[in-house]
């Protein structure tokens, strides 16, 4: 009996340590792009057109918009994208968004994109994208001082910020510039 269970246990590890071994050897790929670039996503064609980290005023000045923020100081990022339905059916708006609008992330902050300032900056005449058309759709969000170190908030714009379009089959990214 205890030979049977110490084999079980010697079987136990030595198959959980060549599972820990064999996900080590092979991370997770990460496709990454640059404002400019163009690419296929699942029946839409996206190209990402121009990319921000504004301050409040800027914010403002860029979209028309008096973002409410009761949290404090704030940082906002945004990416415009190009959207053209490649598929033979036309599409929603909210099928979209929630197909490459995963969230924006860097090496010490994530969030997803805001969808309540993303309906404000964003106006759609209708809520479909027929097949074969084309629309420019902004994703964004705050970058809240309250997430960071007091260090790391003077620094927040020299982070090197992602948007994560998609993690299907691979984990996608565009490089946001700043």
């Amino acid at each position: 009996m205890k030979k049977a269970i110490v084999i079980a246990l010697i079987s136990l590890i030595a198959v959980w340590s060549v599972r820990i071994y064999s996900i080590n050897q092979s991370p997770p790929v990460t496709a990454y792009y640059d404002i400019g670039d163009k690419v296929e996503c699942g029946g839409l064609e996206l190209s990402f057109i121009e990319s921000h980290i504004d301050d409040p005023d800027e914010f403002e000045k860029r979209f028309g918009i008096d973002f409410e923020n009761e949290c404090g100081d704030y940082k906002m990022i945004s990416i415009l994208i190009d959207v053209k339905n490649t598929s033979d059916k036309d599409i929603s708006i909210d099928d979209i968004c929630e197909k490459i609008g995963y969230g924006f992330e860097s090496p010490v902050w994530g969030s997803a994109p805001d969808i309540i300032v993303q309906n404000k900056v964003n106006s759609f005449d209708r809520y479909m994208l027929p097949s074969g058309e084309t629309r420019k759709i902004w994703f964004l969000t705050e970058i809240n001082k309250k997430c960071f170190k007091v260090s790391n908030w003077k620094r927040v714009k020299n982070y090197p910020y992602l948007f994560v379009f998609t993690y299907v089959p691979h984990k996608s990214a565009v490089r946001i510039k700043v």
